[in-house]
Order: C-alpha cells, then structure tokens, then sequence
C-alpha cells in the first residue's frame, strides 16, 4: 500500500538569543593641571586618570584613580594621589542607595593618608533623555593623617547632589557637588565641587575642560583653606 502522506511541517520557535554580557568601561585620559591654592601658592603640573565604568540597567560600578605631580626649579610642588570605588544601585523608584569608598594623600597640604566611606542616598529628581538631576543625604567616616581632631577619625555628614546635560551629541557636562559637615562641630565642613565639560572628537577620542573647587574650613591659615584647580586632557575610551 502506498506510504501515509508525511504529517504537516510545524515551524520550531527559534531560541531567543541570549543577552550579551555587561563590560566594563576602561578610559584613559592625561594633560595639564593649573592649582591655586588660596594666595599662598600656584602650581602647574601633570594629570594622568584612569577608569573603569560598569553600568546597569539598576546601577553602577566604577574604579577611579589619578594622580598629579608637578616640579619648579627641580623642587616637587604637587604631588597627590587619589582612588574612588563607587557603588550605586536602584533601591526603590527614583531612591537609589550609594556608597563611595576613597583613599588619597596631598604632597601640598602635608597630608599622607586619608580613607573616607561614605554611604548615603540619592534621589532622582528628574531624568530626561539627555538630562538628570540627583541629589540625596549620606553618612560618612574618615580617617586622615596628620590627625584633623584628637584620633584622626571623623564622623560626618554628607550632602550631595549630580547633575548631567547631554548640550549635543557630542559635548556633554557634568557637575557633582559634595557637603561634609561635622554635626558637633559647626566650623569643621569640607565643599568639594567637580565640573568636566567633554567633547568627543571621534568616538573613543574626547577633549575635556574640568574644573575642581574645594574648601576646608578647618585648615589653620584662612588663605590655605581653597583650591582651585583647571584641567585641560584629552581621553581615550576603549
């Protein structure tokens, strides 16, 4: 007899390809450093930053570090060093939780060691496709050397706020503002204020015009108490 017809053709559902992995973000970037320390000093020096970016849909990770050095008539003028671990991940809604890890020393400021944790929150205040505005209350603990008190460890807080505007495709600005502030001492507060307006020239290539400004109000000499430094780079992401 002749052989059945063949069953119909049912069409298999084709896998859903899996997500790709989350890498991290590497970018190098080194230039020029002007610091005015107050009227007490002004130095010129080099700039050499590296980092590591890993972002969520929830969050983010990265691993910063820099460093300055600068010398006059073969004297060394500046010498600092700073390293920043940050963490941040969505808590609930536009509540997200943060903690900064830090560590660094300043030739210029005869200050060798000094770690700060800070754990806090921030909230988004408002989030557009090209803009984002967060600001939140933290908690800090900081140790430093020399001793800035009777142990050298401080409690403190915090208050801190991010801003991003995407201006164009290809420049963008950021601004993140921190207030420390030591709850049993009214005069003890530290103001550190970070601007970077970039320019990317091709898409691993950009041109950066930073701007830093702190103040610590327990520094002995009134004219030591600001910094002021101007930064002009160039990066590279890879």
């Amino acid at each position: 007899p002749p052989a059945p017809p063949p069953g119909p053709v049912v069409a298999g559902t084709p896998a859903k390809p899996s997500p790709s992995p989350i890498k991290w973000k590497k970018a190098l970037e080194a230039g020029y450093n002007y610091q005015s320390r107050g009227s007490l000093v002004s130095t010129t020096s080099t700039y050499v930053r590296a980092e590591l970016t890993r972002t969520t849909p929830t969050g983010l990770a990265s691993l910063d570090g820099r460093y300055l050095y600068g010398e006059q008539n073969s004297l060394r003028n500046t010498d600092k060093l700073d390293v920043n671990f940050k963490l941040r991940e969505q808590f609930r809604g536009r509540l997200d939780i943060r903690n900064d890890l830090s560590y660094g020393y300043d030739y210029l400021k005869e200050l060798s060691h000094q770690f700060q944790d800070t754990l806090g929150l921030s909230y988004t205040v408002f989030k557009t496709p090209r803009t984002y505005y967060m600001v939140g209350p933290g908690f800090a603990v900081q140790y430093a050397e020399p001793k800035l008190g009777d142990s050298g460890v401080k409690y403190l807080g915090d208050v801190s706020h991010e801003f991003f505007w995407k201006i164009v495709d290809r420049v963008t600005f950021k601004n993140n503002v921190s207030y420390l502030f030591s709850p049993e001492d009214t005069q003890d507060y530290r103001l550190r204020a970070n601007s970077v307006l970039s320019g990317q020239v091709t898409e691993k290539v950009s041109v950066n015009l930073r701007y830093e400004y702190e103040f610590e109000a327990i520094r002995p000499v009134a004219n030591g108490r600001s910094d002021h430094r101007v930064f002009t780079t160039l990066g590279y992401t890879f």
